[in-house]
Order: structure tokens, then C-alpha cells, then sequence
């Protein structure tokens, strides 16, 4: 009896640890994605050529109001600038480098590996 609560005790401790490092790997992963967004912003607003895929991607996230204000500005770089101001948690910062990595994949390997 007491070698089965002693087990059953044993497997809890196990998948928690498990859960554990499982939930913590995913805010590593999400934690990589908005560092680099608050990293290289500078870099992102020069050298993002076409903000409207990225807004695209984002607008669910950030709304039609606000996606609608960010197309409506007349240069890449302020439309850049004022997605980038929008992205107020780790989340949304996470999203999009999902999106930079689909459709800016060059400019995002050459900032990861410049550090």
C-alpha cells in the first residue's frame, strides 16, 4: 500500500516536472521571438520592404482599426514603426517575428546572426 502512494507520488512529481520544463521551453520560444523584435527594431523599421504581409498576419491580433491606420501611412518605415508600437506584450511581439521569419526570412537571418 504504502509502496503504491509512494509510486502514484512519484509519477505526479514526474509529470509535473515534465509540464514543467514542456511550458517553459514554450516561453523560451516565445520569449527568442519578442527579444528579437525589441532587439532590432531600429533594423526592422529600415529593412522591412513590405509591412502589408506582416499587417496582414496581425490584424486579427491587432484590429481593423489599427491595421487600417498602419496602411494608410505613406512609407514602409512608418508603417513599420507604428506596427512595431503596437505590439505591446510578448505575444503579439512573438507573432510577429512568426510572420518577419515567413516574409522578411533574409533580413531576419542576417540580424540573428550580426547577434
Amino acid at each position: 500500500m504504502k509502496q503504491m502512494n509512494l509510486a502514484k507520488e512519484l509519477q505526479e512529481k514526474l509529470v509535473f516536472y515534465h509540464c514543467s520544463a514542456v511550458n517553459k521551453q514554450e516561453r523560451c520560444k516565445n520569449e527568442h521571438g519578442a527579444e528579437f523584435v525589441e532587439k532590432h527594431r531600429t533594423e526592422l523599421i529600415n529593412g522591412v520592404s513590405l509591412v502589408e504581409p506582416i499587417a496582414d498576419d496581425m490584424r486579427d491580433l491587432i484590429g481593423d482599426e489599427k491595421y487600417g491606420i498602419i496602411l494608410n501611412l505613406g512609407t514602409n518605415r512608418a508603417q513599420m514603426r507604428k506596427l512595431l508600437d503596437y505590439l505591446t506584450t510578448s505575444t503579439l511581439k512573438e507573432k510577429c517575428y512568426q510572420s518577419l521569419v515567413k516574409h522578411e526570412r533574409f533580413l531576419v537571418e542576417d540580424l540573428e546572426q550580426s547577434g
